[in-house]
């Protein structure tokens, strides 16, 4: 990602500079450096999507993320707009400290400016919304996504777009690899969310996979959560346990985090690997799924999931992605 304190510049010299709009993404695993890219980049328009333990190596606490998360918003300037997710508990302390004059709020809230009014999930995984009265198809896994899809509309509607083109757009995006993809293979349909994980995002991610409609079973591969830091065996307990209370079928996690985190004798649904490694996870799924099945992948980035993705594929006789075609 071209979103750090190296990435951002060469993004923003990568433009020829007659563009009429310019979207970065800002990200930060120390405190303040968001402070930092916002005063490179001078935004008229800032959105902070949600706030999660992410990162806690760096930052120290989820207090420390919200205030680096919250300079974007106090460097917008007075004519400026903030955009801010409405369900967010923190949603009220990042809006103390907007500079800018308008802030509008996105979100299932009651009182969001751009409102989530419908999320569900059909049978073939599609995940479907209603936001502001429009319907739509996302083209990605994951009803966690309708939060994302607000805020494109949010920030579009300031751009002189409205919502119904704004959500047809989205509808027809392309994904980047590993994230919130679908693919079949071996006849199992196979979730790559594997770019990268983090307390809140593998807890949604098992959410819309419970919820999924059908009669397969539902097995999640977990890998370590990275920079976690003093609280990490805590946080890979409480995602283990959410994971566990949510009736799938297998609960597969691999890593010294989720070992150190798994109870000493794990229940049926649940397989702990100490190390993450390809082979017996593979291993596992040849045993334990069946075709009709749905398989999630979800880990950090320096876990390198999407190599079990490579091994089925290579066992399962090669996936074929739906990520730009909708799941």
């Amino acid at each position: 990602n071209l979103n750090s304190l190296w990435g951002l510049p060469l993004a923003v010299l990568g433009f020829r500079g007659d563009e009429k709009w310019l979207v970065l993404e800002m990200g930060a695993s120390v405190p303040d450096e968001i402070g930092q890219l916002a005063a490179i980049a001078r935004p008229w328009m800032g959105c902070v999507t949600n706030v999660a333990p992410a990162h806690l190596e760096g930052f120290g606490s989820v207090e420390e993320v919200v205030r680096t998360k919250g300079q974007l918003l106090e460097a917008l300037p007075a004519d400026g707009v903030a955009i801010i997710n409405a369900d967010d508990p923190h949603a009220d302390t990042l809006a103390a400290r907007s500079g800018a004059g308008r802030i509008v709020r996105f979100g299932r809230a009651a009182d969001a400016d751009v409102r989530i009014e419908e999320v569900s999930t059909s049978a073939d995984g599609a995940v479907q919304v209603k936001i502001d009265g429009q319907h739509a198809v996302l083209p990605v896994f994951g009803e966690m996504n309708a939060s994302n899809a607000a805020a494109a509309v949010a920030m579009a509607r300031f751009c002189g777009i409205p919502t119904e083109r704004a959500l047809e757009r989205i509808s027809r995006a392309s994904l980047s690899p590993h994230r919130s993809r679908t693919c079949e293979c071996g006849g199992r349909t196979i979730v790559d969310d594997s770019y990268n994980a983090n307390p809140a995002s593998v807890r949604h991610a098992l959410d819309s996979l419970a919820v999924w409609p059908g009669s397969h079973a539902r097995i999640a591969v977990l890998a370590d959560m990275a920079e976690l830091g003093p609280d990490s065996t805590a946080l890979h307990r409480e995602v283990l346990d959410h994971a566990l209370r949510r009736g799938l079928d297998l609960v597969v996690v691999a890593g010294p985090n989720f070992a150190a985190a798994a109870p000493a004798e794990p229940s049926g649904a649940l397989l702990v690997i100490e190390e993450i490694d390809v082979q017996q996870i593979l291993a596992v799924l040849e045993e334990r799924s069946r075709p009709g099945d749905l398989i999630l992948l979800k880990g950090s980035r320096s876990a390198g999931l999407e190599r079990v993705l490579e091994a089925v594929s290579a066992r399962w006789s090669g996936a074929i992605s739906n990520g730009e075609a909708g799941v």
